[in-house]
């Protein structure tokens, strides 16, 4: 069931970057912010009923490196970007930060102390939340921000690959209220 969770996010998904070759922002972050919701119950799913198996894993990384790595990726092409050359330079290793990040995370899975459960490296999804937050931050409050994309991606790429502890039931629970603060403020947009 899970599995089949975990594939229905691949209609939301194409039809984030649908609506960002469109030049619709809003849809597509209400479709990305979807998708993250799907993936999130697929994971709860898989974990509440004990029917996590490698290829699950292996299915929802694969996922992942669509919604939240390539989403990004035509999200900054087609919103955020000054400069090409240095969009597809920083965007290369943000790409494959998230990657290795993926594969790490497969093969080691979630760190535990004290009865916590942890990520090691800060989890792929941000990297399309830090995104869409740099695209609030345009529109509602300062457009230079544009400017400090590709740097913002390149300290995500190293956030991504170190050992840093983030406790995982936060991370779920900001992705969450994030996806749903996302979707609110698009509707807003839509309706201006």
């Amino acid at each position: 069931m899970a599995d089949w969770i975990s594939l229905s996010t691949l209609f939301p998904i194409l039809l984030s970057y649908y609506f960002i070759l469109q030049g619709r922002p809003n849809e597509a972050i209400i479709a990305h912010s979807i998708s993250f919701i799907l993936d999130t119950l697929d994971g709860y799913l898989a974990r509440k009923f004990k029917i996590s198996t490698e290829f699950g894993k292996q299915l929802d990384s694969s996922i992942d490196i669509l919604n939240y790595l390539i989403f990004s990726g035509l999200f900054i092409f087609n919103f955020l970007n000054y400069n090409i050359f240095i969009t597809i330079f920083v965007l290369s290793i943000t790409i494959g930060a998230g990657i290795l990040r993926l594969i790490r995370f497969d093969s080691t899975g979630i760190f535990i102390a004290e009865n916590k459960k942890y990520y090691l490296g800060l989890p792929v999804p941000f990297v399309s939340f830090s995104i869409l937050f740099a695209f609030y931050i345009s529109l509602y409050f300062w457009s230079g921000i544009i400017n400090f994309i590709p740097l913002i991606m390149f300290v995500i790429a190293i956030l991504m690959l170190t050992e840093i502890k983030i406790v995982k039931n936060y991370c779920q629970s900001i992705g969450v209220i994030t996806s749903i603060l996302y979707i609110c403020l698009s509707i807003i947009n839509l309706t201006k």
